[in-house]
């Protein structure tokens, strides 16, 4: 008589798809919160390169306005002299700054 020993068997199942269920939604927790950090990393290194590269663009377009364009070189120091030391340390202080904070942001996907 196989009636009895098939009464458990929804019950059973019953039990198995409450923990299988139980263990997917906490997977799919986790993994959510895992994928939102690493969006959120992406978009803040894409904002950071984006910001580096304004930067350098407006400094080279800052020395190409000063740039002598007539040849009068000086000798030994050019007229534009305080645009071009300006903007290289502009330029390294970017790109300490980017360095810094995308290191940053890898240190939080760890």
């Amino acid at each position: 008589m196989p009636g009895p020993a098939l009464l458990g068997v929804p019950w059973l199942a019953s039990v198995l798809g409450s923990m299988l269920s139980g263990l997917i939604a906490f997977f799919a927790r986790f993994m959510a919160a895992k994928w939102a950090m690493i969006a959120a990393v992406i978009t803040a290194i894409t904002a950071l390169t984006t910001g580096l590269f304004a930067t350098m663009e407006g400094l080279i377009a800052g020395v190409s306005v000063a740039f002598p364009g007539d040849g009068t070189w000086g000798l030994l120091v050019p007229n534009n002299l305080s645009a071009c030391v300006s903007a290289y340390l502009s330029a390294r202080i970017a790109k300490w700054f980017y360095g810094w904070h995308t290191a940053v942001l890898q240190w939080k996907l760890v």
